[in-house]
């Protein structure tokens, strides 16, 4: 236990009797080499009834944001699944009525693809981020085969512009982080999710949170 990481509840009135302890283990808390009795913030250990019901925990690709499922590594939340899902559907019907039209048609249905998955996420007062899916790489020209590419495409699509929506989720990366004209205000913004040093100096400003049970009477 003395090697817990990340933000935990210190308990106040620590355990003093054999029966305390095993009471205040039994509601999660742990006791550390310098004595203290704590908790992870967020139990880390679900219920076994949790489990059947909803399935293990995971991390989406896209938002990354945390989510239960039964299937085995289940790549995305609901939430991102239902917005691939529903882009592959809108996108594919595009494709497919042009699949018997004529040349021009065809390559109109896949340039309408290609912008649709083109990122115009804002990255300055008056530009654009412009990232594409498939840029840089061999694009194919039969309709067929773009509607073969085309989840993968927009599951690419999806995760980058999350990435933009959730840049402080993800390590730092100057291409996502968020356009800020105020230099004072983009450093302050950098120093609050990156700077190490600064989170530990405000983890020593602002205490532990701790919490005092209730134990139940002996006989």
């Amino acid at each position: 236990m003395s090697k817990l990481r990340g933000q935990f509840v210190l308990l106040s009135n620590p355990p003093q009797t054999e029966a305390q302890e095993a009471y205040a283990k039994r509601l999660g808390f742990r006791k550390r080499r310098s004595g203290d009795w704590v908790m992870p913030d967020t139990p880390v250990n679900p219920t076994l009834g949790t489990l059947l019901k909803h399935g293990p925990g995971h991390t989406c690709r896209a938002c990354r944001g945390f989510f239960r499922s039964k299937k085995q590594r289940e790549q995305y939340c609901p939430s991102c699944r239902s917005i691939i899902d529903s882009t592959v559907k809108d996108l594919t019907a595009i494709l497919q009525s042009a699949a018997k039209g004529t040349a021009e048609q065809s390559r109109s249905a896949i340039d309408a693809v290609h912008k649709a998955l083109t990122c115009t996420f804002p990255t300055g007062p008056v530009t654009r981020c412009g990232w594409q899916a498939n840029q840089g790489r061999s694009e194919p020209k039969n309709i067929v085969m773009v509607i073969e590419y085309l989840r993968r495409w927009v599951e690419k699509a999806h995760c980058h512009h999350m990435r933009h929506v959730f840049w402080n989720r993800f390590p730092y990366s100057k291409k996502f982080f968020p356009f800020v004209e105020s230099q004072e205000k983009k450093e302050e913004e950098y120093r609050d999710y990156y700077d190490s040093k600064w989170k530990r100096k405000l983890d020593r400003i602002l205490g532990v949170p701790a919490v005092e049970i209730e134990y139940p009477g002996e006989e």
